[in-house]
């Protein structure tokens, strides 16, 4: 801490410190600032000695001027702030570096400026108030370093410029000494007399002119010829400098890569004068562009192609190609297929080719130049066209066993020419008809057949197909045939064996019902008389009625099975029913619809509703209601049963009448073959003994 009666003289003692700071810091920028300058004067004499090479009064008056210009700068920037530093003259005053310092530290504020002016008032005139003042200003303008307001830190953007300049001037004089050093030294030493060196001449590639193929290298070979054996020449060529590689003494190389067109480059002697050259391109035989425009075959309805420049291209089989090459700085272009050449000598080469297979082609291009051959290879792959497919599906109808609903799908490369679905007996065709469908090159189609409308007899076996054939426009359309079906008319006898065991079934299945239905009777009752027995229903009620409800939608499932099974029965082979049976079945079915009426239906539908409530009364009402629709329901089972049975009776007369008739035609036909003598008797007892069996058979089915 400073003493406060001594604080104005120690003030005084900062700011000489501060003074003398302040001038050694001037000092060492005046000499970096001096060497900069001394670089740049050097620079200055360098370029102008090496741009005009002045002769000995020339370099003189550069020499001294150089000099002259140096020493003001340098006495300036150094021996002023020397002097002022030891206070030999022009001393910076207390004032003026209160001033300063205010500038340098703002917070100072102007209590230093008024310590100083104070304190030179207080010479003047002393008393006690202004020492106290001055006393108490110096002590607070103590507080703030002075001399930590002038640092080094503040040349250092002129020392880091400094030395960048210093080392790009010395690696350019390391890099370039035959260039900086000799002009320099002829500045300096201005009195001697420096002739030009002997110049050296130049011999690029033996004399030969220098000629190159467009967009190749071109090497060259420069031998210098004289005295001096320089060890690094110049080339100069559009705008830009190059530095050919020194093989050996007095030979230099340079390659030029991928040359494009003529040009002049120019090489620089020992006395830097410049010797042209001359470089000639040679046109280079190109393939510009490739354009094929394909025609493709009518019947694949594709249109027309383009394309440029592709390596590979598939078609298909027929299509034919217009090319149109551009080719540039040709003699001849010649186009070669496996069976073909084509040639032409124009820059635009049109030709026409339908390939016949698949097969590589080339193109060749080449001019009277050079032996140079642009080339280019390309491939064709012809597609034949290929064999259509079909796959059907087949549906039977549950209804009508002869009834088929086929779905089909259809492919082909291009397109179909017709599709047919075909019948077969015996191998041979009985029934065709030509088909319609969606699509183009993939198509839908679905086809329903009655197969009753064939007219079948019992045991005939029937095949069926469906063909497809593509619109194959060169070879002809191809035909595929989808998987074979096969439907088999069973025998009278089989048919017979069909229907005795579907009559069983379906008696069987009349008499479960029946059955069931007496026992949901029963059950009704019971749970009727339990519920009567009771005050309020429990759970058990409950559970009871659910089981009722469950069982009886179970039964009206079996009922509705076997509705929809009698329904198919009888629509299997109506041609062959006389219409007596055929309104038998129809009451049949419509007294099969009525058994489990909407009513019915209604009835345990809301009996469901009510298990929920569990209100006795409504429960029991509504059980009343449910005993008598059953009651009913027996009723109409037990009459559909009889109209059933009466109906099995006829069917089965009816089968009987018709085979006593077969039966009188074969015995007709037996006694037409006893008068004709040409029938052996062995064959007409044979005929006599199946007529026997057959009346048997009939009487043991009676």
């Amino acid at each position: 801490m400073y003493s406060k009666k001594d604080s104005f003289l120690t003030l005084s003692s900062e700011i000489d410190l501060f003074i003398n700071k302040y001038y050694k810091h001037e000092l060492i920028r005046g000499v970096l600032l001096s060497s900069v300058f001394i670089i740049f004067l050097l620079a200055g004499a360098w370029f102008l000695e090496f741009l005009f090479r002045f002769s000995s009064v020339g370099r003189g008056v550069l020499f001294f001027g150089s000099a002259i210009f140096a020493l003001i700068y340098v006495s300036k920037l150094t021996v002023f702030p020397l002097i002022k530093l030891f206070g030999v003259h022009g001393r910076m005053s207390h004032e003026e570096a209160s001033v300063l310092l205010s500038e340098k530290i703002p917070e100072v504020g102007d209590q230093l400026v008024n310590a100083i002016g104070l304190g030179k008032q207080l010479e003047k005139t002393e008393t006690d108030l202004l020492r106290a003042s001055v006393e108490q200003k110096a002590l607070n303008s103590l507080k703030f370093d002075f001399r930590g307001s002038v640092s080094i830190h503040d040349q250092r953007r002129m020392l880091y410029g400094f030395l960048a300049l210093f080392l790009i001037s010395g690696v350019c004089s390391f890099i370039y000494p035959d260039s900086i050093i000799p002009p320099l030294k002829r500045v300096v030493f201005f009195q001697k007399s420096f002739e030009k060196p002997i110049p050296f001449e130049f011999e690029v590639n033996n004399g030969h002119p220098l000629r190159v193929l467009e967009n190749e290298p071109l090497e060259i070979a420069i031998k210098t010829i004289g005295k001096t054996d320089p060890e690094q020449i110049f080339l100069y060529s559009q705008k830009k400098r190059f530095f050919p590689e020194k093989i050996n003494k007095k030979s230099f190389k340079y390659v030029f890569n991928s040359v494009n067109k003529s040009f002049v480059f120019k090489l620089l002697d020992g006395n830097r004068d410049t010797v042209n050259y001359s470089v000639t391109v040679l046109p280079r035989p190109r393939i510009l562009k490739e354009k094929k425009i394909v025609k493709y075959p009518s019947y694949t309805q594709i249109e027309n192609d383009t394309f440029y420049d592709l390596n590979r291209i598939i078609v298909p089989e027929g299509s034919v190609i217009d090319w149109e090459i551009r080719c540039k700085d040709i003699s001849f272009c010649s186009a070669v297929f496996e069976d073909s050449l084509i040639r032409s000598k124009n820059e635009v080469f049109d030709f026409t080719y339908s390939p016949k297979k698949s097969q590589d082609y080339k193109l060749f291009v080449r001019n009277s130049f050079s032996d140079f051959i642009d080339s280019s290879c390309y491939f064709i792959e012809l597609n034949k066209d290929g064999f259509p497919t079909i796959e059907v599906n087949e549906v039977v109808d549950s209804n009508k066993i002869n009834n088929r609903l086929f779905l089909g799908d259809i492919f082909d490369d291009y397109g179909f020419h017709s599709l047919k679905f075909f019948c077969l007996k015996n191998d041979s065709i009985i029934y065709s008809e030509l088909l319609k469908y969606n699509g183009s090159n993939r198509a839908v189609f679905n086809f329903e057949y009655d197969f009753e409308s064939l007219s079948l007899k019992n045991g005939d076996l029937i095949r069926y197909y469906f063909a497809v054939k593509d619109n194959d426009g060169i070879n002809g359309p191809k035909e595929v045939l989808s998987k074979s079906m096969f439907l088999k008319v069973p025998s009278k006898e089989r048919q017979k064996e069909i229907r005795k065991t579907k009559s069983l079934a379906n008696n069987q299945s009349f008499s479960s019902l029946r059955k069931k239905l007496q026992n949901f009777n029963s059950e009704l009752e019971e749970m009727k008389t339990s519920m009567l027995n009771k005050k309020s229903l429990a759970w058990e009620d409950k559970s009871s009625l659910e089981n009722f409800i469950k069982k009886q939608k179970e039964m009206q499932k079996e009922l509705e099975n076997l509705k929809n099974q009698l329904q198919k029965e009888f629509s299997e082979s109506q041609i062959e029913k006389n219409k007596e049976i055929l309104k038998k079945q129809e009451q049949i079915s419509k007294m099969m619809d009525e058994l489990m009426s909407d009513e019915m239906k209604k009835l345990f539908d809301e009996l469901s509703k009510l298990s929920e409530e569990m209100n006795k009364d409504k429960i029991l009402k509504k059980l009343d209601d449910v005993d008598f629709a059953q009651e009913d329901m027996l009723k109409e089972l037990n009459r559909t049963i009889e109209h059933f049975k009466k109906m099995e009776v006829e069917q089965k007369a009816e089968d009987l009448s018709q085979d006593l008739k077969d039966l009188s035609k074969k015995q007709s036909l037996l006694m037409e073959k006893t008068i004709d003598k040409d029938v052996s008797g062995f064959e007409k007892n044979k005929l006599q003994e199946k007529i026997k069996e057959g009346f048997n058979k009939i009487q043991s089915e009676l």
